[in-house]
């Protein structure tokens, strides 16, 4: 029996917003998921042309089906919303049926204006049935125990406030990314909040670990139409590439992205920090320009300088709850080679870099392999978090690493010493994507 998360939402056919973002969220978090329909929209990825509601009487059967039936569920997502007598349907399935952990995103109007609640009034009896309300500036009117106000329509850094019955208890501080490619972000935030709450999360890490994925899918957004993309739920994804000793660092880089690579990562121990710095600032460069991720090894210095997506940390490097502190919603990724260690952890991980699989010839100080099996445990234990396959990887082995729940595959060897790196990388895609 899996956790699960109902999303009540409306229907977008561009598949950025509403139920499908919501539903894409759950499931990259672990989380099964029900989804109840409000309206159909008419829209795709350059604008909103239309909105059919679902009538009251059919979105209370719908509710009512969905209430009756799960048995595992942890939370509620509330989306979308026509007016009134929608409003009233749900707040009357809420104090029927009494679900745990119910958010609510109110959706007043599109991003280009158009409206989508006739009645903004018509929140006010759901709003105190809610555990959180997850405003942005604009749609701060109505009242609840507990409120985020979102910070993505401010000048300056978008911060998050979370207040507690009228109180300030927390500031979730952002940072600003350069990109268009936003179409349903208030959409995930909410939905990765319910998933993080139904997992067990408490309140306000839930709110941080959502505010961090959706973080690291704006810096590497689908794209599927003419207009606005959206933040990828997953983004920690496929083939993983660190630099090796073996290569230079820009010729290892260049063909991993050419070749396929979701993410590269500058494991370098050699040069002195001002050369360390700009070396991180080109190659992150060369990855954000083919999508990647641009990962840091070890050094939370020098992955702050170079705004790089993240750093990987070891156990012997800076602690995680440090790494965080400083970077806040980047990705800290870290190393475990058991559930005990991953426990641990797991409130401070963006993902679990598990091994070594196989073995390591890379890194001597990785312990015995683990074997596959260990990212099976792992995954089962901490269903929420990605996990990266790390140690001893190849195209031969590349599936059974998949098959046990790996999210990527973190490689070297079979990368570095191949005589083509790009066709090596292109040939380890192909085998996971199989």
């Amino acid at each position: 029996m899996r956790p699960a998360a109902l999303t009540i939402a409306g229907f977008d056919p561009s598949g950025g917003a509403g139920v499908q973002a919501d539903l894409r969220v759950f499931h990259a978090l672990g989380v099964a998921g029900w989804s109840v329909a409000t309206a159909i929209t008419i829209q795709n990825t350059q604008g909103v042309h239309g909105v059919h509601l679902i009538d009251a009487d059919t979105l209370r059967e719908q509710l009512d089906a969905v209430f009756s039936d799960a048995r595992t569920l942890g939370a509620v997502k509330i989306g979308m919303l026509g007016g009134a007598a929608q409003a009233r349907a749900v707040a009357d399935a809420l104090r029927r049926w009494k679900p745990k952990n119910v958010v609510l995103d109110p959706v007043l109007a599109s991003t280009a204006g158009v409206p989508l609640l006739d009645d903004p009034a018509a929140l006010d009896e759901l709003i105190p049935l809610c555990d959180l309300v997850t405003p942005n500036l604009l749609e701060c009117a109505g009242h609840a125990g507990a409120l985020l106000v979102k910070g993505g329509h401010a000048l300056g850094s978008p911060d998050d406030k979370l207040y507690v019955d009228g109180v300030l208890v927390r500031t979730y501080r952002g940072t600003r990314i350069d990109t268009p490619h936003t179409h349903g972000t208030g959409c995930a935030l909410s939905a990765a909040i319910a998933a993080y709450l139904a997992l067990g999360t408490p309140m306000q890490e839930a709110i941080a670990q959502a505010k961090a994925m959706v973080a690291a899918g704006l810096r590497n957004p689908v794209i599927t139409g003419e207009g606005r993309g959206y933040p990828d739920a997953r983004a920690i994804r496929g083939i993983y590439v660190l630099t090796d000793p073996r290569r230079s660092p820009e010729e290892i880089i260049r063909a991993a992205l050419d070749g396929g690579a979701s993410i590269v990562q500058l494991r370098e121990k050699s040069l002195p920090t001002p050369r360390l710095i700009d070396l991180a600032r080109e190659l992150r460069d060369l990855a954000h320009a083919k999508g990647a991720l641009f990962i840091v090894n070890d050094r939370v210095d020098v992955a702050l300088a170079a705004d790089a997506d993240g750093v990987h940390l070891g156990p012997d490097d800076m602690h995680p709850r440090d790494a965080r502190a400083l970077l806040g919603e980047r990705i800290v990724g870290v190393s475990v080679s058991t559930v005990e260690e991953a426990a641990a952890l797991a409130p401070l991980a963006s993902y679990f870099g598990v091994g070594a699989i196989y073995g390591s010839a890379t890194k001597l100080d990785a312990g015995d392999a683990v074997g596959p099996a260990r990212i099976a445990e792992v995954r089962a234990a901490f269903p929420h978090i990605p996990i990266v396959a790390i140690g001893g990887i190849t195209a031969a082995n590349i599936g059974a690493v998949a098959r046990a729940g790996a999210d990527a595959a973190a490689v070297v060897s079979a990368v570095v010493c191949a005589e083509d790196m790009r066709a090596a990388t292109a040939a380890l895609v192909r085998a996971w994507s199989a």
